[in-house]
């Protein structure tokens, strides 16, 4: 499996079963050859911020100079090249490569997932392959209108378009602001704003350069706070909703490295077709971005400059500008006139008899727009494991979820994941100080008490803040180090996983009552956890899951799919016998319901 993230947890749950077989149509005139000499499969699922799966149209692009390589993919029921795919209600599209294809070994692929839903705004996920291999990928969409747990704001207007000669201009000033918002119960405080002004007669395009419908045009905006509260949805805020992840970051211009938000906002504007007007020929848009109060100012950011050298973002301290294209899926500098990196000065006003920070700059495109510090990833080597045991010292057997947060300030930056017990694997680390925390969602009380980085002295854990039992970490120190918890283990026996076999078959059409085993392509699911399988010619598969959270299986092949699930997996059925559609079955046999194929890694 080649599925690597930011944070890569051993899974201690996934699963969905169903009692019976799931039970699909098909024709199997249509069915795809299967190729042996490429056995790759890519898994792309759409979920939102709350890692639910939703319907809509995942898109592939060729990355930035690159050669036709999203032609080369289909889908796992066919084989014919497509660059479009439409997500049903599961989010999850299964896709190989054409057989025209070369191996990637000795073509490497290089494309971007793009994912589109209505009432969502778009995002993407670098895809980079060279070799063969099960890849699933995550594309996390966020409503417009996100429940209010959800720290983010949006705000739409609406103006009107005028075409003339082929030349489109809006006929007034659309102008929004976004709303701020207190916490409370129920809600995620929303600390920042955006505004957004396009003056009246500006010129607009579509993408392609052509001009927009005639009509109305809606501009909307949603802003992303930039704290960090594992109280809210997401876990550690809308930084978890950051387009690409906010480590491991594939920025044009700069070295593989992390970014420290101060704020990010994504900006729409569509014509009266639905379409994105994304271009505004030499003219500029106006944007304005609040600053959330207690933003951190890490040391040792590649660009801006912290001028009075707090550890928090403060009046006269420089900001680069950065914007995201979903298209090509890299952040790039948003540039000035000359060419260079716009880089906004922090100036500060009174509100309501309160400073408030803000900056501004302009544009000539809209997408998302993010203002952050750059940092490298660490020389010394960013992948690696980190140990967790209890203030004993013997390694831990509780299920914990585990964060990671700016040492200074308040927000800026977090990585978290869920399911950890004796040990987690990081990968890409950023070269600032960090924090580690660690929550047991049933004991309130479980936190960090110190974290020892290899060869190196304890950290005391922290007593106040947010979130009390964090420890201090250089970043760089993580890998070898042990994060030791405050209280012993929990008296429980450490989970034990149970072998999952999973079946899959057609039914003979010829045959009634008659089924015979077909290869299928699958994936598991169970919240942010996500992984990819394909059961063996014989249509078997034994995954190693855990009796806990619940989780769902979806498998696709022989022109169909079936999905079972959710529930817990220790109510399943044992072995899950999927069916896929129909087949003409090879006479003078019973057929069956496939061999005992290969195993997989615990889940």
């Amino acid at each position: 499996m080649n599925n690597k993230g930011n944070m890569r947890l051993t899974l201690i749950a996934a699963g969905v079963m169903s009692a019976g077989a799931l039970t699909a149509c098909f024709n199997d005139e249509s069915a795809k050859v299967v190729r042996p000499v490429e056995d790759s499969l890519f898994v792309v699922r759409l979920v939102d911020e709350k890692r639910q799966p939703i319907s809509g149209t995942i898109q592939i692009e060729d990355q930035d100079g690159g050669p036709n390589d999203a032609a080369r993919f289909s889908s796992v029921n066919d084989d014919v090249s497509k660059v479009s795919y439409t997500a049903g209600a599961n989010g999850i599209v299964f896709l190989d490569l054409v057989s025209s294809s070369d191996l990637i070994k000795n073509d490497p692929l290089d494309v971007v997932f793009v994912g589109s839903a209505s009432g969502y705004i778009a995002s993407s996920k670098l895809g980079s392959y060279t070799a063969s291999g099960q890849y699933a990928e995550t594309i996390i969409l966020t409503s417009k209108t996100a429940a209010a747990t959800t720290p983010t704001a949006y705000k739409s207007v609406v103006g009107n378009a005028t075409v003339s000669g082929g030349i489109a201009t809006n006929d007034t000033d659309l102008v929004l602001t976004t709303d701020k918002r207190v916490a409370g119960a129920g809600q995620a405080a929303v600390k920042g704003t955006a505004k957004v002004r396009i003056p009246a007669g500006t010129q607009m395009s579509l993408a392609d350069g052509t001009a927009p419908a005639p009509g109305p045009i809606t501009l909307e905006t949603v802003y992303f706070d930039n704290d960090t509260d594992p109280a809210v949805t997401p876990a550690d805020g809308a930084l978890a909703l950051f387009p690409g992840g906010l480590t491991g970051m594939q920025v044009s211009g700069q070295n593989p490295g992390s970014m420290a938000s101060a704020g990010f906002a994504a900006i729409e504007l569509r014509d009266s077709a639905g379409k994105l007007i994304t271009k505004f020929n030499g003219q500029k848009v106006e944007v304005e971005m609040v600053i959330p109060d207690g933003t951190p100012y890490p040391s040792g950011s590649t660009v801006g400059q912290d001028v009075d050298s707090n550890s928090v973002v403060s009046a006269g301290d420089t900001v680069p500008v950065w914007s995201y294209d979903e298209i090509k899926g890299r952040w790039t500098a948003q540039l000035d006139a000359q060419g260079a990196q716009q880089i906004a000065t922090v100036q500060t006003r009174t509100v309501g008899g309160q400073p408030e920070l803000f900056v501004t700059f302009t544009s000539d495109h809209l997408s998302y727009f993010n203002l952050d510090f750059y940092f490298n990833t660490c020389a010394s080597g960013a992948d690696g494991t980190v140990s967790v045991v209890d203030k004993n010292g013997v390694p831990n057997n509780r299920t914990l979820n585990l964060y990671l947060k700016l040492a200074v300030g308040s927000g800026g930056w977090a990585n978290d994941s869920a399911s950890v017990t004796s040990s987690f694997d990081v990968y890409n680390l950023p070269s600032f100080a960090v924090s580690v925390g660690a929550v047991d969602p049933a004991n309130p009380g479980v936190g960090v008490a110190t974290f020892t980085p290899s060869g190196g002295a304890a950290s005391a854990a922290a007593t106040s803040g947010a979130l009390a039992g964090y420890a201090a970490a250089g970043t760089c120190n993580l890998i070898g180090g042990v994060v030791k918890l405050n209280v012993e283990n929990g008296g429980t026996v450490a989970p034990v996983p149970v072998n999952l076999e999973i079946k899959t078959r057609a039914a003979c059409a010829n045959i009634a009552g008659q089924y015979e085993a077909v290869a299928a392509s699958g994936a598991i699911s169970s919240g942010s956890n996500f992984t990819s399988f394909s059961t063996s010619a014989s249509g078997s598969y034994t995954a190693s899951i855990f009796a806990a959270p619940t989780y769902t299986i979806t498998v696709a092949g022989n022109g169909s799919e079936a999905t079972a699930g959710p529930n817990k997996g220790n109510t399943f059925t044992n072995p899950l016998v999927l069916t896929l559609g129909t087949k003409t079955c090879a006479t003078g046999g019973t057929g069956g319901t496939g061999g005992t194929g290969g195993s997989g890694g615990t889940l």
